[in-house]
């Protein structure tokens, strides 16, 4: 009964194994974001093991979700194409390739300046590394430079003698004591004068391939923006900042948390224009929302730039107000391009200014201060009140605010202008002073209707 028992358990672990989903097979391979006008854009798959997939549930999307028409199957180690219209951007991108269980396969990030005439895709098929390449080879395997030298051997080979040997007949010699008496001799003739066999001579005529790229750290790569508590669904990422007046090409950088925290770093390769942005999307979660440390490492795990935050909001990113400093705060996203303005926070939305407003005379501002939780300052400045009426005075309280760093320099300035509304004045003005020549008119029209009743009966 027990060895039945084991033969279900068997079959029933073999049919898992057997039937299981196939997902790390499907890879990005090739992807051409700037067609020709009148072309499609596409994105070039590839299935490295020798079986098909059916791919009808998966979803290929680009950083705006936008959706990428994927076929329905892709057969043994070979290759599809994912067509769009007008989804790719042609300076950078992100693609999120899904499978059926909405489980994230692969995440692809390029950036750089493309042209019909170029692609990124990457050497060896379907897990080598990225490059932007000339060539374009949509369905077809990619070609990469060869890394084995031909070797074309060239031989020359001496003849060889031949040596010649001659054996003479004895001579039997009769005499009368009956005595033989045999001679012999050898005589050898060459027929050439031997001579020392040389070696085959080899000659090498090596082809080699391109010598790599060398790895270089650059200086000037900052930290710019990092979402760290993504709304649901949505992936974590860091947007970096290149300050320097020419492209970089970082191959191999680490994006990290606090040291030491138990998650492994990140790698990554992103080209990123001079002056410009590349976002890098992470494939899983790294950051902790109650607070951490994001690290930017280069391919020496040597660390470029790093900030800390205590907590973070949902969907909110933590950005730099000014990049060559380490100040940040929470802001609307601005994935890939110049940081939004701080957020209030809850420190800052019980900030108030209380103005006291006195008959003919000046305004007094008290101002509470408080230190954010940036380490900067914030002051608030009433610059001037607008007089509008002489007695008693109605002042327009414009309020300006400017946000300090430690070493006084102005981080942000906003201006708050609360106006009294002057139309609704004029209204009751105006219809106060038309009331008042209503009762004025009432008033005489009952005098003069009593002066011609007493004339009348006076009359009479």
């Amino acid at each position: 009964m027990r060895i039945n028992y084991l033969i279900v358990f068997i079959l029933l672990f073999l049919n898992l194994l057997i039937n299981r989903p196939v997902f790390g097979a499907l890879r990005l391979n090739e992807i051409y974001p700037a067609p020709s006008s009148g072309q499609e854009e596409w994105v070039e798959l590839y299935n490295d093991e020798d079986k098909q997939i059916d791919i009808s549930g998966y979803s290929l999307t680009d950083a705006a979700n936008n959706k990428i028409t994927l076929p329905a199957t892709i057969g043994p180690l070979s290759f599809i194409s994912a067509t769009s219209s007008n989804v790719l951007n042609n300076s950078g991108d992100t693609l999120n390739l899904k499978n059926s269980l909405n489980e994230i396969i692969e995440i692809i990030t390029y950036s750089g300046s493309f042209n019909n005439e170029k692609s990124y895709a990457r050497c060896p098929d379907g897990n080598g590394s990225w490059s932007i390449v000339t060539t374009l080879t949509r369905n077809q395997p990619n070609p990469c430079p060869s890394s084995t030298p031909t070797l074309t051997p060239t031989y020359a080979i001496e003849p060889t003698p031949t040596i010649a040997q001659t054996i003479p007949t004895p001579e039997l010699t009769s005499t009368p004591s009956a005595t033989l008496i045999p001679t012999t001799s050898e005589t050898i003739i060459p027929t050439s004068l031997p001579t020392t066999i040389p070696s085959p001579s080899l000659t090498l005529t090596p082809t080699f391939p391109l010598s790599p790229t060398p790895l270089t750290s650059y200086d000037n790569i900052y930290l710019s923006e990092a979402m760290v508590y993504p709304e649901t669904g949505e992936s974590e990422w860091v947007e970096l900042f290149n300050n320097n007046d020419f492209s970089v090409e970082l191959q191999n950088w680490f994006l990290d948390d606090i040291s030491g925290s138990g998650s492994s770093p990140k790698s990554f390769s992103l080209n990123i224009q001079a002056k410009g942005y590349a976002v890098f999307s992470l494939s899983s979660a790294m950051f902790n929302n109650s607070g951490d440390t994001v690290r930017l490492l280069d391919f020496n795990h040597t660390i470029k730039d790093e900030f800390n935050y205590s907590d973070s909001k949902k969907g909110k990113t933590w950005g730099k107000i000014n990049i060559n400093e380490n100040t940040i705060c929470l802001q609307e996203p601005s994935k890939g391009d110049n940081n939004h303005s701080c957020l209030l926070t809850n420190a800052d939305e019980d900030e108030n200014t209380t103005v006291t407003t006195i008959a003919n005379q000046t305004l007094q501002p008290t101002i509470k201060s408080f230190t954010p939780q940036t380490q900067s300052s914030k002051r608030i400045n009433i610059q001037k009140n607008l007089q509008l009426i002489n007695t008693p005075q109605l002042s327009t309280k414009i309020t300006q605010y400017e946000t300090h760093n430690s070493q006084g320099l102005v981080l942000g300035a906003s201006t708050l202008n609360k106006s009294i509304n002057y139309s609704i004045i004029k209204s009751l003005s105006f219809s106060s002073f038309s009331f008042a020549l209503l009762a004025f008119s009432s008033i005489i029209y009952k005098c003069f209707l009593k002066y011609c009743i007493m004339n009348l009966w006076t009359e009479f």
